[in-house]
Order: C-alpha cells, then sequence, then structure tokens
C-alpha cells in the first residue's frame, strides 16, 4: 500500500490496500447501504483527543455499515469520549481480545456490531462481550 504520514503514526505503510478519507468523510469512499453493509470500518489507534474517529464512525453508520473494528485503548490513550459514546449508544461489542504483545499499553481489539435500526444505551460493561485469551 502507498504510505501515508499524520503526526500521532507518522510514515508507517499498511501492508495491504487501505482506502483512507484523508480528512474527507468516509461516504465519499464509500457506495451507500448495500455494499458497505459487507464492509468493516477499521481503526487502529485513532489519534487521541481528536473528533475524527467519532466524525468517520458516524459518517460509516450514515452509510449503513454496521461493523466498526478498533485496535487501541477505551478510556486511555485512543480516540475521545464522544467516539466512545457513539460506539455505546450505536453499536454493540461483539468481542474483545488484549494485544498481548502491543508495548506497555492497555491495547485491545474491539469489534463491534450496530443492529439494524436499534439505537443502543448501554454501557461497555453490560454488553454482550466475548472474551478470548
Amino acid at each position: 500500500g502507498a504510505i501515508s504520514a499524520n503526526e500521532y503514526h507518522g510514515c508507517s505503510p499498511s501492508f495491504c490496500d487501505v482506502k483512507s478519507s484523508n480528512g474527507n468523510t468516509i461516504s465519499s469512499l464509500l457506495p451507500k447501504h448495500q455494499e458497505v453493509k459487507k464492509a468493516a470500518l477499521l481503526l487502529c489507534y485513532p489519534s487521541p483527543l481528536c473528533s475524527f474517529a467519532m466524525e468517520e464512525t458516524q459518517s460509516f453508520i450514515d452509510c449503513g455499515g454496521r461493523m466498526v473494528i478498533i485496535v487501541g485503548e477505551f478510556k486511555g490513550l485512543t480516540g475521545s469520549l464522544p467516539f466512545e459514546k457513539l460506539l455505546k449508544r450505536k453499536c454493540r461489542i461483539l468481542s474483545r481480545f488484549r494485544c498481548l504483545h502491543w508495548g506497555t499499553d492497555a491495547a485491545e481489539i474491539t469489534i463491534w456490531f450496530k443492529p439494524e435500526g436499534e439505537e443502543l444505551k448501554s454501557e461497555m460493561g453490560s454488553a454482550s462481550l466475548l472474551q478470548a485469551v
């Protein structure tokens, strides 16, 4: 894939072709409602205290997207509180995996799914959760 840079991740290259919004909304990259339901939004360590993760996730959901995969920390060094609230309100957590060899932080992979036509208000602790070792 092409190398792109941002102030938080530097010039780390991707290992496959990754569509990037480059500051535009994800809706400009995805077709509406049909094929997007088969796609997943992958956010790997979204920059902290930045609106990008929340805006792109909301745009993805608005286009009909239902699966969001996040590598990072909840209530930690990635994303923002509004982003976390959006996920808790719109999605249900399906799986959660610890990143055992990912530095010294509390990184994990979480997989979220938006049920069709539902607005959820559960807290992360009370959500449906599958633990993996």
